[in-house]
């Protein structure tokens, strides 16, 4: 073996050429970084989240508590748990129509959204769950922090 001498010490160095104890060194400190990555738990892998329903379609139903006849028509495009789309809002009696763009969410089995129009003065509301793969029940409202004096009716929806 080889020494060197630094004061009253010696050290011994390894009889493996420096080629050799990089390669080792390499090896070593590659096992050790892969062992880290494969046992930390602090941070577990997101579980993918699935929806099981789809309000995506054209719907109609009618909201009596806006005027006797008043028709709501959805269109409702589904991107996973996000909803969007369209709205129109037909009345027979003077009043005429209202339409305009919506934004919503599902959450568990039911959904949300919110009509979004230029002429309205209140915030719209649709909520509701699927009885089946055609009819929807829930809640049409214009009730929110912005109108203190809105209404709340129950709503029956038909995918056409």
């Amino acid at each position: 073996m080889r020494g060197m001498v630094f004061g009253p010490r010696t050290l011994t160095t390894s009889p493996l050429t420096p080629g050799v104890t990089l390669l080792v060194l390499a090896a070593a400190i590659g096992t050790m970084t892969m062992a880290c990555r494969g046992s930390s738990s602090a941070s577990p892998s997101p579980i993918p989240r699935t929806i099981d329903v789809s309000f995506a379609g054209a719907w109609q139903g009618t909201v009596n508590a806006a005027g006797p006849g008043a028709t709501l028509q959805l269109d409702i495009s589904q991107f996973g748990e996000n909803l969007g789309g369209s709205w129109t809002m037909s009345m027979p009696s003077a009043n005429g129509s209202d339409s305009g763009s919506m934004t919503g969410r599902i959450v568990g089995g039911a959904m949300s959204l919110v009509l979004h129009s230029a002429s309205a003065a209140c915030p719209m509301q649709v909520s509701g769950t699927l009885e089946s793969d055609t009819r929807m029940s829930g809640t049409f409202s214009t009730f929110s922090a912005v109108c203190s004096s809105g209404l709340s009716t129950p709503i029956v929806l038909e995918r056409r």
